[in-house]
């Protein structure tokens, strides 16, 4: 039974009319009102059938409200958002992003470190730094590429060069304005030595976060098997002079180390995509750079978008794989 306000009783009939035509009669046999009060008063509807298209009547004259109705019974019906991280994760992010000694080092692997200073810069608002994205993809996801390869064999492994390698292929340091920008090959003729196997051609992915005049994260992969070089901006834009320069070094190096000249025509350049994720504001370069790199190593699509909730969840997470992986020290 449905109890409905005695304030509609005077035109229900000719709403009923207005769906059924001649069929209300029929319809309305089965309804009886009951009076509360002289105010308000009550009609229950025996036949659902007549409620039905009563409730179908309103979907079409009044859509917005009908639907704005579903929406907010949808809300109350969804259950509550499970927390991104643990209680005893969220404990080892907050020590390692709160204030203290900022040349505290909080994680180290070899010779890379990470000091209190740098992880706080993936505190909300904050531009990373270089020391904590190349810490992360160098280490972080190189780790992550070691268990990748051993829980599926024949997968090839991925090397991960630090933001200098692009630096230092364009002498971006040297003062000399004639050659600061210029591609030179002996500048990085070396890295190499240090990709697993010592081969370039024998990996999956090679990973090159770029530094645009210290303002601005990018990044260029080299997909091996794919013979393919792609460039990812969170700004949409593509530095055609890294695409070019990272083909020759391909080419450089295979005529210094395997002998021969590679063939170029099966190589293909492209340019950021429309579909790569945006940043709207001016300070995620640096997480989008991070989080673009980690989507590729797990073949996974990237995201369609970063909201700022994700971002931050980002940002924590990139500080939580840090400390879990290299802390000095239990937090």
């Amino acid at each position: 039974n449905h109890l409905i306000s005695g304030a509609i009783i005077p035109n229900l009939v000719k709403v009923l009319q207005a769906v059924n035509g001649e069929s209300t009669k029929s319809s309305l046999q089965g309804v009886r009102v009951k009076t509360r009060t002289e105010e308000h008063a009550g009609l229950l509807l025996k036949n659902e059938a007549a409620l039905q298209r009563l409730e179908i009547f309103f979907e079409k004259k009044f859509p917005e409200q009908t639907n704005a109705s579903k929406k907010s019974a949808a809300r109350l019906d969804k259950p509550r958002r499970r927390p991104d991280f643990t209680s005893s994760q969220e404990d080892i992010i907050c020590s390692a992003l709160k204030d203290g000694c900022k040349s505290e080092i909080l994680a180290r692997h070899g010779a890379n470190s990470v000091q209190r200073g740098s992880l706080q810069t993936l505190n909300p608002g904050v531009w990373l730094n270089d020391e904590i994205l190349n810490f992360f993809i160098q280490q972080c996801l190189a780790k992550r590429d070691e268990k990748l390869c051993a829980n599926e064999p024949g997968r090839k492994r991925s090397h991960f060069f630090s933001s200098f390698f692009i630096q230092k292929m364009f002498d971006e340091k040297n003062n000399n304005k004639k050659l600061n920008g210029q591609y030179n090959y002996n500048n990085v003729k070396a890295w190499s030595t240090k990709v697993p196997g010592e081969d370039i051609f024998n990996l999956k992915y090679l990973v090159c976060p770029i530094n645009r005049d210290n303002q601005h994260w990018t990044s260029a992969v080299i997909f091996m098997e794919e013979k393919r070089i792609q460039y990812y901006d969170s700004l949409g834009c593509t530095d055609w002079t890294k695409l070019n320069g990272l083909l020759q070094y391909l080419k450089d190096e295979h005529r210094v180390k395997n002998g021969g000249e590679l063939d170029v025509k099966e190589w293909k350049l492209v340019a950021c995509t429309s579909d790569t994720p945006r940043q709207r504001g001016g300070i995620d370069c640096g997480v989008f750079t991070c989080m673009f790199c980690y989507y590729i190593l797990k073949d996974t699509p990237l995201p369609k978008r970063f909201s700022d909730r994700f971002i931050s969840k980002c940002r924590k997470f990139i500080a939580l794989d840090i400390m879990s992986s290299f802390a000095v020290k239990k937090l």
